[in-house]
């Protein structure tokens, strides 16, 4: 059976991640999302290894890495809410480590399940390399030894998506494409 990594960033009242202009923190809608996209990828025969399942005070990024080393995990997702100075800032956007890498197709597959899902969204990309994930060096995707991604689902500090990030339905939305684009690439390693 294939394992899935899923790390719902930050955490606790020591990280709690970007907070919304109501008080939504980013690690409060990053656990949801993540209880939703455990029980999604479940439902489609992948065992689902969660970073936290409660708000804990546990941040520890290279722990979270090596939850998925240890576990020999097939891919890792790490999920957060985007922030920035600009409150009218939108958008979703998928992470991966600098070059090439197995990530960048389990970027492109559930990005694409996500642009299918929410077309009226903004899809956030950088295709300077040939694909739509960006890159950086962030440890929870470059200290894996699996294929890693980090997804930014909106931006929290803006307050129209800091209601969306709120609503449930919009969040299981959310975990049913990211899980989908999981399971595809899943199945093409099979292949």
């Amino acid at each position: 059976m294939a394992k899935v990594i899923i790390d719902a960033g930050h955490s606790g009242q020591i990280e709690p991640g970007a907070v919304g202009p109501a008080g939504t923190k980013e690690a409060d809608i990053t656990l949801r999302v993540a209880v939703m996209l455990a029980e999604e990828v479940a439902a489609l025969g992948i065992k689902a290894l969660m970073t936290r399942t409660s708000d804990i005070d546990n941040d520890a990024l290279t722990w979270r890495a090596n939850l998925a080393n240890e576990n020999n995990a097939d891919a890792f997702i790490s999920i957060h809410c985007n922030s920035a100075t600009n409150p009218m800032a939108e958008g979703y956007e998928i992470w991966t480590s600098p070059g090439q890498t197995e990530g960048d197709h389990l970027a492109d597959l559930v990005f694409e399940e996500i642009s299918v899902a929410f077309p009226d969204l903004y899809p956030r990309t950088d295709m300077s390399d040939g694909d739509v994930d960006k890159e950086a060096c962030f440890t929870v995707i470059t200290a894996t030894n699996c294929p890693a991604i980090l997804v930014e689902l909106e931006f929290i500090n803006n307050p129209d998506r800091e209601q969306l990030l709120l609503n449930p339905g919009f969040q299981r939305m959310y975990a049913k494409a990211m899980a989908k684009g999981i399971n595809r690439f899943l199945n093409d390693r099979e292949d």
